[in-house]
Protein backbone atom coordinates (compact mmCIF):
# COMPACT_ATOMS: atom_id res chain seq x y z
CA UNK A 1 0.00 0.00 0.00
CA UNK A 2 1.36 3.25 -0.94
CA UNK A 3 2.38 5.43 1.87
CA UNK A 4 0.87 9.33 2.23
CA UNK A 5 3.90 12.01 2.33
CA UNK A 6 4.65 14.11 4.73
CA UNK A 7 4.51 17.36 2.65
CA UNK A 8 1.19 16.18 1.36
CA UNK A 9 -0.68 18.10 4.61
CA UNK A 10 1.83 20.78 4.91
CA UNK A 11 1.52 21.68 0.65
CA UNK A 12 -2.52 21.82 1.77
CA UNK A 13 -1.24 24.41 4.73
CA UNK A 14 0.91 26.47 2.87
CA UNK A 15 -1.89 27.28 0.46
CA UNK A 16 -4.09 28.22 3.33
CA UNK A 17 -1.11 30.40 4.23
CA UNK A 18 -1.22 32.10 0.75
CA UNK A 19 -4.39 32.25 -0.32
CA UNK A 20 -6.46 33.30 3.31
CA UNK A 21 -4.25 36.91 3.61
CA UNK A 22 -4.45 37.69 -0.05
CA UNK A 23 -8.16 37.90 0.74
CA UNK A 24 -8.65 39.36 4.09
CA UNK A 25 -6.14 42.14 3.43
CA UNK A 26 -9.03 43.28 1.04
CA UNK A 27 -11.79 42.77 3.33
CA UNK A 28 -13.45 44.59 5.92
CA UNK A 29 -12.03 44.38 9.55
CA UNK A 30 -13.40 41.55 11.30
CA UNK A 31 -12.91 39.36 8.24
CA UNK A 32 -16.49 40.31 6.40
CA UNK A 33 -16.73 41.25 2.74
CA UNK A 34 -17.25 44.98 2.30
CA UNK A 35 -20.49 46.10 0.85
CA UNK A 36 -20.82 45.98 -3.08
CA UNK A 37 -19.35 48.64 -5.17
CA UNK A 38 -22.01 50.31 -7.79
CA UNK A 39 -20.54 49.76 -11.52
CA UNK A 40 -19.94 53.20 -11.71
CA UNK A 41 -17.59 52.86 -8.53
CA UNK A 42 -15.03 50.80 -10.32
CA UNK A 43 -11.99 51.46 -10.38
CA UNK A 44 -10.69 53.59 -13.76
CA UNK A 45 -7.40 53.82 -15.39
CA UNK A 46 -5.03 56.67 -14.26
CA UNK A 47 -5.17 59.45 -16.64
CA UNK A 48 -2.83 58.79 -19.61
CA UNK A 49 -3.29 55.03 -19.58
CA UNK A 50 -3.82 54.31 -23.46
CA UNK A 51 -4.02 50.22 -24.16
CA UNK A 52 -3.68 49.77 -27.47
CA UNK A 53 -1.85 47.76 -30.46
CA UNK A 54 1.76 49.15 -29.61
CA UNK A 55 1.35 47.95 -25.78
CA UNK A 56 -0.40 44.85 -26.32
CA UNK A 57 3.29 44.56 -28.98
CA UNK A 58 5.36 45.65 -25.86
CA UNK A 59 3.35 42.67 -24.17
CA UNK A 60 4.71 40.11 -26.47
CA UNK A 61 7.92 41.22 -26.81
CA UNK A 62 9.51 41.89 -24.09
CA UNK A 63 6.86 40.83 -22.49
CA UNK A 64 7.13 37.27 -23.03
CA UNK A 65 10.09 37.33 -20.77
CA UNK A 66 9.38 40.22 -19.02
CA UNK A 67 5.51 40.69 -17.69
CA UNK A 68 3.94 44.37 -17.26
CA UNK A 69 5.44 45.22 -20.02
CA UNK A 70 2.42 46.70 -22.09
CA UNK A 71 0.22 47.71 -19.10
CA UNK A 72 3.86 50.42 -18.74
CA UNK A 73 3.94 51.33 -22.11
CA UNK A 74 0.84 51.74 -21.49
CA UNK A 75 0.97 54.05 -18.80
CA UNK A 76 0.29 52.24 -15.70
CA UNK A 77 3.74 52.04 -14.06
CA UNK A 78 1.96 50.25 -10.51
CA UNK A 79 0.11 47.43 -12.65
CA UNK A 80 3.13 46.65 -14.53
CA UNK A 81 5.38 46.12 -11.93
CA UNK A 82 3.24 44.41 -9.98
CA UNK A 83 2.68 41.85 -12.36
CA UNK A 84 6.74 41.93 -13.29
CA UNK A 85 7.19 40.60 -9.79
CA UNK A 86 4.57 38.00 -9.93
CA UNK A 87 6.31 36.66 -12.50
CA UNK A 88 9.55 36.76 -10.23
CA UNK A 89 7.97 34.88 -7.45
CA UNK A 90 6.47 32.48 -10.47
CA UNK A 91 10.45 31.57 -11.27
CA UNK A 92 12.03 31.63 -8.10
CA UNK A 93 8.98 28.90 -7.38
CA UNK A 94 9.11 26.57 -10.53
CA UNK A 95 13.29 27.17 -9.94
CA UNK A 96 13.04 25.71 -6.25
CA UNK A 97 10.74 22.79 -7.59
CA UNK A 98 13.00 21.68 -9.81
CA UNK A 99 15.81 22.31 -7.84
CA UNK A 100 14.84 20.07 -5.07
CA UNK A 101 13.11 17.26 -8.14
CA UNK A 102 16.80 17.19 -9.37
CA UNK A 103 18.93 17.29 -6.10
CA UNK A 104 16.52 14.52 -4.01
CA UNK A 105 16.81 12.37 -7.85
CA UNK A 106 13.16 12.26 -7.30
CA UNK A 107 12.59 11.54 -4.03
CA UNK A 108 8.55 10.44 -3.49
CA UNK A 109 9.68 11.91 -0.34
CA UNK A 110 9.60 15.19 -1.80
CA UNK A 111 7.69 14.52 -5.00
CA UNK A 112 4.56 16.45 -3.71
CA UNK A 113 6.43 19.50 -2.61
CA UNK A 114 8.92 19.81 -5.90
CA UNK A 115 5.68 19.63 -7.87
CA UNK A 116 3.79 21.92 -6.47
CA UNK A 117 6.20 24.39 -6.23
CA UNK A 118 6.92 23.79 -9.81
CA UNK A 119 3.42 23.89 -11.34
CA UNK A 120 2.53 26.45 -9.07
CA UNK A 121 5.13 28.78 -10.65
CA UNK A 122 4.07 28.11 -13.88
CA UNK A 123 1.51 29.19 -13.07
CA UNK A 124 2.18 32.66 -11.63
CA UNK A 125 4.90 32.92 -14.93
CA UNK A 126 2.05 32.40 -17.54
CA UNK A 127 -1.20 34.22 -15.61
CA UNK A 128 0.60 37.53 -15.15
CA UNK A 129 1.40 37.18 -18.86
CA UNK A 130 -2.46 36.45 -19.66
CA UNK A 131 -3.34 39.43 -17.79
CA UNK A 132 -0.42 41.85 -19.16
CA UNK A 133 -1.82 41.28 -22.61
CA UNK A 134 -5.14 41.96 -21.59
CA UNK A 135 -4.77 44.81 -19.73
CA UNK A 136 -2.39 46.34 -22.42
CA UNK A 137 -4.81 45.69 -25.26
CA UNK A 138 -8.13 46.77 -23.77
CA UNK A 139 -7.82 48.48 -20.72
CA UNK A 140 -10.46 46.27 -18.63
CA UNK A 141 -13.87 45.88 -19.60
CA UNK A 142 -16.89 46.33 -17.33
CA UNK A 143 -17.22 42.66 -17.17
CA UNK A 144 -18.87 41.85 -13.82
CA UNK A 145 -19.85 38.48 -12.19
CA UNK A 146 -23.13 37.63 -9.88
CA UNK A 147 -21.99 39.08 -6.49
CA UNK A 148 -24.43 36.00 -4.92
CA UNK A 149 -24.70 32.32 -5.16
CA UNK A 150 -27.56 31.22 -6.25
CA UNK A 151 -30.06 28.55 -4.18
CA UNK A 152 -29.82 25.38 -6.06
CA UNK A 153 -28.63 23.96 -9.69
CA UNK A 154 -29.16 21.74 -12.35
CA UNK A 155 -27.45 20.76 -15.40
CA UNK A 156 -27.39 18.28 -18.15
CA UNK A 157 -24.79 17.87 -20.55
CA UNK A 158 -22.90 15.87 -22.86
CA UNK A 159 -18.95 14.30 -23.25
CA UNK A 160 -17.48 13.91 -26.62
CA UNK A 161 -14.24 11.59 -25.53
CA UNK A 162 -11.66 10.73 -27.99
CA UNK A 163 -9.30 8.45 -26.00
CA UNK A 164 -7.28 5.63 -27.57
CA UNK A 165 -6.76 3.35 -24.58
CA UNK A 166 -11.15 3.06 -23.49
CA UNK A 167 -13.88 1.73 -25.72
CA UNK A 168 -16.58 4.95 -24.59
CA UNK A 169 -16.36 8.58 -26.73
CA UNK A 170 -20.39 9.66 -25.62
CA UNK A 171 -20.67 10.23 -22.39
CA UNK A 172 -24.00 11.61 -20.74
CA UNK A 173 -23.64 14.23 -17.44
CA UNK A 174 -25.89 14.94 -14.83
CA UNK A 175 -25.30 17.54 -11.93
CA UNK A 176 -27.36 18.86 -9.03
CA UNK A 177 -26.16 21.38 -6.46
CA UNK A 178 -27.58 22.95 -3.33
CA UNK A 179 -26.31 26.26 -1.58
CA UNK A 180 -27.05 27.05 2.43
CA UNK A 181 -25.32 30.41 3.24
CA UNK A 182 -21.35 29.41 2.80
CA UNK A 183 -22.27 25.60 1.72
CA UNK A 184 -22.60 23.72 -0.48
CA UNK A 185 -23.19 20.47 -1.45
CA UNK A 186 -22.93 18.71 -5.39
CA UNK A 187 -23.47 15.83 -6.65
CA UNK A 188 -22.42 14.66 -10.57
CA UNK A 189 -22.95 11.53 -12.32
CA UNK A 190 -21.54 10.28 -15.61
CA UNK A 191 -22.70 7.16 -17.67
CA UNK A 192 -21.29 6.19 -21.01
CA UNK A 193 -23.79 5.64 -23.87
CA UNK A 194 -21.88 3.52 -26.10
CA UNK A 195 -19.64 1.70 -23.20
CA UNK A 196 -20.27 0.05 -19.84
CA UNK A 197 -18.44 3.08 -17.27
CA UNK A 198 -19.92 5.12 -14.84
CA UNK A 199 -18.80 7.64 -12.79
CA UNK A 200 -20.31 9.51 -9.17
CA UNK A 201 -18.88 12.05 -7.09
CA UNK A 202 -19.91 13.31 -4.18
CA UNK A 203 -18.86 17.58 -3.05
CA UNK A 204 -19.04 19.27 0.04
CA UNK A 205 -17.69 22.89 0.14
CA UNK A 206 -17.56 25.44 2.96
CA UNK A 207 -16.75 29.21 1.60
CA UNK A 208 -14.66 30.99 3.56
CA UNK A 209 -14.42 34.44 1.57
CA UNK A 210 -16.47 35.53 -1.08
CA UNK A 211 -20.62 35.79 -2.58
CA UNK A 212 -22.47 33.75 -0.20
CA UNK A 213 -26.40 32.38 -1.00
CA UNK A 214 -29.15 34.91 0.02
CA UNK A 215 -26.37 37.54 0.82
CA UNK A 216 -25.24 40.23 -1.75
CA UNK A 217 -22.60 42.45 0.04
CA UNK A 218 -19.83 40.46 -1.58
CA UNK A 219 -17.38 43.27 -3.19
CA UNK A 220 -16.58 41.20 -6.33
CA UNK A 221 -16.17 37.60 -7.42
CA UNK A 222 -13.21 36.68 -5.52
CA UNK A 223 -13.78 33.66 -3.32
CA UNK A 224 -11.94 31.26 -1.46
CA UNK A 225 -13.17 27.50 -0.40
CA UNK A 226 -12.37 24.58 1.15
CA UNK A 227 -13.95 21.33 -0.26
CA UNK A 228 -14.24 17.44 0.78
CA UNK A 229 -15.16 15.26 -2.29
CA UNK A 230 -15.55 11.33 -2.54
CA UNK A 231 -15.47 9.67 -6.16
CA UNK A 232 -16.31 6.38 -7.56
CA UNK A 233 -15.56 5.00 -10.61
CA UNK A 234 -16.31 2.07 -12.33
CA UNK A 235 -14.31 0.63 -15.32
CA UNK A 236 -16.86 -2.20 -16.46
CA UNK A 237 -15.09 -3.32 -19.84
CA UNK A 238 -12.00 -3.09 -18.24
CA UNK A 239 -12.81 -5.19 -14.97
CA UNK A 240 -11.69 -2.98 -12.62
CA UNK A 241 -13.41 0.27 -10.24
CA UNK A 242 -11.72 3.02 -8.22
CA UNK A 243 -12.86 5.21 -5.09
CA UNK A 244 -11.18 8.32 -4.19
CA UNK A 245 -11.11 10.66 -1.10
CA UNK A 246 -9.85 14.05 -1.25
CA UNK A 247 -9.48 17.49 0.49
CA UNK A 248 -8.33 21.06 -1.36
CA UNK A 249 -8.43 24.19 -1.18
CA UNK A 250 -9.64 26.16 -4.11
CA UNK A 251 -9.81 30.51 -4.79
CA UNK A 252 -10.73 32.91 -7.64
CA UNK A 253 -8.89 36.50 -7.29
CA UNK A 254 -10.47 39.54 -9.50
CA UNK A 255 -7.20 40.89 -11.18
CA UNK A 256 -8.90 44.71 -10.70
CA UNK A 257 -8.14 44.45 -7.40
CA UNK A 258 -4.27 44.63 -8.78
CA UNK A 259 -4.93 47.03 -11.07
CA UNK A 260 -7.79 49.36 -13.21
CA UNK A 261 -6.46 48.02 -16.36
CA UNK A 262 -7.04 44.64 -15.12
CA UNK A 263 -10.89 45.06 -14.78
CA UNK A 264 -13.08 42.44 -15.73
CA UNK A 265 -10.32 39.30 -15.69
CA UNK A 266 -9.58 37.21 -12.77
CA UNK A 267 -7.21 34.03 -11.88
CA UNK A 268 -8.22 30.94 -9.94
CA UNK A 269 -5.90 28.02 -8.43
CA UNK A 270 -6.57 24.84 -6.23
CA UNK A 271 -4.39 22.60 -4.36
CA UNK A 272 -5.29 19.30 -3.13
CA UNK A 273 -4.51 15.68 -1.76
CA UNK A 274 -6.05 12.68 -2.49
CA UNK A 275 -6.03 8.78 -2.24
CA UNK A 276 -7.50 6.58 -4.74
CA UNK A 277 -8.20 2.71 -4.09
CA UNK A 278 -8.34 0.25 -6.98
CA UNK A 279 -10.84 -3.24 -6.93
CA UNK A 280 -9.91 -5.60 -9.76
CA UNK A 281 -12.30 -8.63 -10.68
CA UNK A 282 -8.92 -10.76 -10.59
CA UNK A 283 -9.29 -13.69 -7.70
CA UNK A 284 -7.15 -13.50 -5.05
CA UNK A 285 -7.02 -9.28 -5.38
CA UNK A 286 -8.52 -7.62 -2.60
CA UNK A 287 -10.30 -4.60 -2.76
CA UNK A 288 -7.43 -1.92 -1.74
CA UNK A 289 -5.08 -4.11 -2.28
CA UNK A 290 -3.79 -1.59 -4.69
CA UNK A 291 -3.83 2.20 -3.88
CA UNK A 292 -2.48 5.28 -5.62
CA UNK A 293 -1.61 8.88 -3.95
CA UNK A 294 -3.00 12.36 -6.24
CA UNK A 295 -1.90 15.60 -6.31
CA UNK A 296 -4.88 17.71 -7.09
CA UNK A 297 -3.17 21.00 -8.14
CA UNK A 298 -5.12 23.55 -11.37
CA UNK A 299 -4.97 27.07 -12.37
CA UNK A 300 -6.22 29.31 -14.87
CA UNK A 301 -7.06 32.97 -16.37
CA UNK A 302 -10.48 34.30 -17.48
CA UNK A 303 -12.12 37.25 -18.83
CA UNK A 304 -15.66 37.94 -17.41
CA UNK A 305 -18.71 38.66 -20.18
CA UNK A 306 -21.58 40.64 -19.03
CA UNK A 307 -22.50 42.35 -15.85
CA UNK A 308 -24.52 40.78 -13.02
CA UNK A 309 -27.57 41.02 -12.26
CA UNK A 310 -27.90 41.47 -16.20
CA UNK A 311 -27.29 38.15 -18.53
CA UNK A 312 -23.38 37.63 -17.52
CA UNK A 313 -20.93 34.99 -17.97
CA UNK A 314 -17.33 33.92 -18.13
CA UNK A 315 -14.18 32.24 -20.66
CA UNK A 316 -11.31 30.97 -18.77
CA UNK A 317 -7.63 29.38 -19.74
CA UNK A 318 -7.06 26.03 -17.57
CA UNK A 319 -4.65 23.43 -16.61
CA UNK A 320 -4.60 20.69 -14.21
CA UNK A 321 -2.54 18.47 -12.94
CA UNK A 322 -5.70 15.98 -12.22
CA UNK A 323 -4.95 12.17 -13.12
CA UNK A 324 -8.13 10.00 -12.45
CA UNK A 325 -10.40 11.77 -14.81
CA UNK A 326 -11.46 10.93 -18.21
CA UNK A 327 -9.22 13.45 -19.80
CA UNK A 328 -6.07 13.63 -17.34
CA UNK A 329 -4.84 9.70 -16.98
CA UNK A 330 -1.43 8.94 -16.51
CA UNK A 331 -0.71 8.31 -20.17
CA UNK A 332 -0.52 11.91 -20.45
CA UNK A 333 2.76 11.63 -18.63
CA UNK A 334 4.15 14.23 -16.45
CA UNK A 335 2.11 16.98 -17.60
CA UNK A 336 -1.33 17.12 -17.22
CA UNK A 337 -4.38 18.05 -18.90
CA UNK A 338 -4.93 21.69 -20.52
CA UNK A 339 -8.34 23.55 -21.40
CA UNK A 340 -10.66 25.82 -22.22
CA UNK A 341 -14.43 26.58 -20.25
CA UNK A 342 -17.10 29.05 -20.94
CA UNK A 343 -20.37 29.92 -19.55
CA UNK A 344 -23.82 32.66 -20.27
CA UNK A 345 -26.32 32.77 -17.44
CA UNK A 346 -30.08 34.00 -19.17
CA UNK A 347 -31.59 36.32 -16.01
CA UNK A 348 -35.05 36.85 -15.25
CA UNK A 349 -34.46 39.94 -13.19
CA UNK A 350 -37.07 39.64 -11.43
CA UNK A 351 -36.75 36.20 -10.08
CA UNK A 352 -32.94 35.74 -10.32
CA UNK A 353 -33.22 32.73 -11.85
CA UNK A 354 -31.11 31.78 -14.58
CA UNK A 355 -31.01 29.22 -17.46
CA UNK A 356 -26.85 28.14 -17.84
CA UNK A 357 -25.32 27.43 -20.78
CA UNK A 358 -21.87 26.21 -21.01
CA UNK A 359 -19.32 24.41 -23.02
CA UNK A 360 -15.49 23.00 -22.79
CA UNK A 361 -12.60 21.46 -24.17
CA UNK A 362 -9.72 19.91 -22.84
CA UNK A 363 -6.81 18.06 -24.00
CA UNK A 364 -4.80 15.60 -22.09
CA UNK A 365 -4.59 11.83 -22.27
CA UNK A 366 -7.48 12.16 -24.53
CA UNK A 367 -8.96 15.30 -26.31
CA UNK A 368 -12.24 15.95 -24.92
CA UNK A 369 -15.25 18.22 -26.00
CA UNK A 370 -18.84 19.28 -23.78
CA UNK A 371 -22.04 21.07 -23.78
CA UNK A 372 -24.11 21.75 -20.64
CA UNK A 373 -27.63 23.27 -19.72
CA UNK A 374 -28.57 24.12 -16.64
CA UNK A 375 -31.37 25.98 -14.75
CA UNK A 376 -30.59 28.22 -11.63
CA UNK A 377 -32.65 29.40 -8.67
CA UNK A 378 -31.46 32.54 -7.62
CA UNK A 379 -31.38 34.20 -4.13
CA UNK A 380 -34.84 36.12 -4.55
Amino acid sequence: MARTPRCAWACLLTALLVFFPLFAANAEAGGEEPAALPPDADPMPAQGFEPGLLPALAALVPGLLLHGSGTFVAGDTDTGLLLLAAEGVGVASAATGLTILATTGASRKLAGLSVTLTAGGVGLFLTPMLADLYGAAVGGTEGAPALVNPRAQVTLGYRFIDDPHFEYSSLLASNAQLWLDRWRLGVEGIVAADDDNQRLRFEGDCRLLGPLAGERDARDGSALDVQLASTFHSYGTEGFRTLSFESSVAGRYDLARLGAPLRGSFAEAHLGYGLEWFDYDLPGVPFGEDTSEMLLLGFGWGVYLGAWPGDHGSVALTYDHRRDSYFGGLSSGFIGHFGARGEWHLVDEETDNAWALGAMVKVGSALAAGLDLGYRWGSK
